[in-house]
């Protein structure tokens, strides 16, 4: 399994990764200060886990396109690239081809937020905010830790209509964009949909949910200003890994299939 996913890095060093990443965290600042442009006069004194909620919404959906894309195209890259008839035809295991590019697309998560709480971190002291302590950056590392894994899991719906849809990104790519909207709809008055619903029967919106929770339960409520969940958290839990467990399934079948 090791090999396979060095195999794997090696070949993301012939796609520009650095390009990407340095894209996207480019994007990410630029969250950060839109987010926080409208209390630029009231900044001197404020706690800095206030500035960690400013832009969570936009972090949260810009790091889910992204990482998103580049899970589409590590798959469909092996099929524009012909080399995906080359692996089955060298009898590779196509469920440690799919654990090693999921492995890989962890890392690729992970990374990105890590440059994230580095920009975040040192906006936050640029700019004066209080109380950047170990303890809230080691909050603060935690959270977006957290946050870089369970989006994979809310993610593996739209791999899976990338992996069906072989060389053509655009349906899955579109399919990301509205699959990620679903989770908006319901707070813009769009569709009624209740959301403790969705976080048990819509991985995306479990995983939001449990985001939701951690920062409840790890931080005082007049930074959220959310009220007490009232979601199951555990069920919510076992119904995102349970939706992981049969998408991934899914994609290791159709994946050993042949004719795709």
């Amino acid at each position: 399994m090791i090999n396979a996913i060095k195999a794997e890095i090696l070949k993301l060093q012939r796609k520009k990764l650095w390009l990407i990443i340095g894209i996207s965290l480019l994007i990410y600042f630029l969250c950060i200060l839109g987010t926080m442009s409208d209390g630029m006069g009231n900044i001197n004194g404020r706690d800095f886990r206030s500035f960690l909620i400013d832009p969570y919404i936009l972090i949260l959906f810009s790091h889910s396109i992204a990482v998103g894309i580049f899970g589409i195209s590590m798959f469909s890259n092996e099929y524009r690239d012909k080399t995906m008839g080359q692996l089955v035809l060298a009898s590779v295991s196509m469920f440690r081809l799919f654990v090693a590019k999921i492995t890989v697309l962890l890392i690729f998560s992970v990374v990105l937020m890590l440059g994230f709480v580095v920009e975040i971190i040192l906006c936050g002291i640029v700019l004066g905010y209080q109380e950047i302590t170990s303890f809230n950056i080691l909050l603060t590392l935690t959270f977006f830790m957290q946050s870089a894994v369970m989006l994979i899991l809310g993610l593996l719906p739209v791999i899976f209509i990338g992996i069906l849809s072989k060389r053509n990104t655009i349906l899955p790519i579109t399919s990301l964009f509205l699959y990620l909207m679903i989770t908006l709809l319901p707070s813009m008055g769009i569709i009624k949909i209740d959301n403790d619903i969705m976080a048990y029967i819509y991985p995306f919106g479990g995983a939001v949910t449990l985001q939701r929770d951690f920062l409840y339960y790890f931080m005082p409520a007049d930074f959220t200003g959310w009220i007490t969940p009232t979601t199951n958290t555990l069920l919510c839990l076992f119904c995102l890994i349970a939706f992981s467990i049969a998408f991934s399934i899914l994609s290791i079948y159709y994946l050993k299939k042949k004719e795709l």
